[in-house]
């Protein structure tokens, strides 16, 4: 048999590792833009809320939680593992009063008035874009963008 004219070896080793990080490094990046969007929703949906007394706007807050309620979550940002999610919330945990839903989807007496979701509508783009780049800057921290 004849010999090979060239062999060339390739080591793995900063491949694998780049591999290995950039689960944490993507949740890194992706979870100041989630706060940061869910702080925008809120400030959007307290100035939409219908107001009366003006006590459901006082409640509308930004949570951190990684086991956010169905009605309360905002899909803004969820890792599979339950690391962080931001959710959003506009009740009032010393009443049993449900306001803030009978605003935002109205009751047989009265008109849906939204302000919640029209929010988070509101920021779906920005959101969309920004994670997206705080994704590609986790790939190039790693050193898997180059």
């Amino acid at each position: 048999m004849s010999q090979p004219l060239m062999i060339i070896g390739v080591d793995l080793a900063p491949l694998i590792r780049a591999l290995d990080e950039i689960p944490n490094a993507i949740l890194a990046h992706l979870k100041p833009v989630a706060q940061q969007t869910a702080e925008r929703i809120v400030a959007e949906a307290k100035a939409r809320v219908a107001r009366r007394t003006g006590h459901t706007a006082e409640q509308i807050r930004v949570e951190e939680t990684g086991e956010p309620d169905v009605w309360e979550q905002l899909v803004l940002d969820k890792s599979a593992d339950d690391d962080f999610a931001y959710i959003i919330r506009a009740d009032d945990p010393t009443t049993k009063l449900h306001t803030e839903k009978w605003l935002e989807f109205g009751t047989k007496f009265e008109t849906p008035r939204p302000f919640f979701f029209v929010a988070a509508d509101l920021e779906r783009g920005a959101y969309e874009r920004a994670s997206r780049q705080a994704i590609q800057d986790a790939i190039d921290e790693t050193g898997l963008g180059d």
